[in-house]
Formats: C-alpha cells, sequence, structure tokens
C-alpha cells in the first residue's frame, strides 16, 4: 500500500497525522488485503512513507537499534 492510500484511508476515518495514518493501516491490515498480501502491501507501505521522509523511529514503528 502506498503512503498516499494510507493517508486517504486515515483522513476518512478522522485520523490527523502520519503516524495515525501508518498505524490505522497496521492495525487493520487483515481487514484491508488478503492474508497473503499483508506483509507485502505494510512493508510497500513503510518504504514509501520513509521515502517521503516520514521518520519510522520517531513514530514508533520502527526500532532505532535495529
Amino acid at each position: 500500500m502506498k503512503f498516499e492510500e494510507a493517508k486517504k484511508l486515515g483522513v476518512a476515518c478522522g485520523l490527523e497525522t502520519p503516524a495515525e495514518w501508518i498505524w490505522n493501516v497496521i492495525n487493520h491490515i487483515d481487514q484491508l488485503t488478503l492474508y497473503e498480501r499483508m506483509a507485502f502491501e505494510i512493508e510497500e507501505l513503510l518504504q514509501d512513507a520513509k521515502a517521503q521522509r516520514i521518520d519510522l523511529v520517531a513514530i514508533g514503528v520502527l526500532r532505532k537499534d535495529v
């Protein structure tokens, strides 16, 4: 899933920040895609968010020491 799609979903849910948009998708991924695609969709979202300069460590998605 691309970051823009996560943003659209988040805004539609009343969420306001990139952290909320990303966590919303991660928490509901099982309702958004097939089981076989869940890991791919999350990885795509995180890579796209990173490309958009979203600090994934600061929002708690990734750990700094990993």
